[in-house]
């Protein structure tokens, strides 16, 4: 891979991880929503994050916050033999 290509994947890999903590905050074994602090173990992230009624942060398309932090760690450079 190229220094080019590398550096690229790397700003990818941060920005996406950035994304993710405007919309979600890990507390120990808890991913939790900034804006009503409901939480949710990682035991259950096959199901829905559940917020709380009438908050602002709650749409369809973050729904599974584990899942999308594991895919985004999944980006991490490998580490040399």
């Amino acid at each position: 891979m190229s220094a080019r290509d590398s550096n690229a994947r790397q700003y990818r890999l941060h920005g996406a991880l950035e994304f993710w903590h405007e919309r979600w905050t890990l507390e120990g074994l808890y991913v939790s929503c900034p804006g009503c602090h409901a939480q949710q173990l990682a035991d259950d992230a096959r199901e829905p994050f559940m917020h709380v009624d009438g908050c602002a942060m709650a749409t369809e398309f973050a729904r599974h916050p584990w899942i999308e932090l594991r895919d985004l760690l999944a980006d991490l450079p490998t580490v040399p033999a």
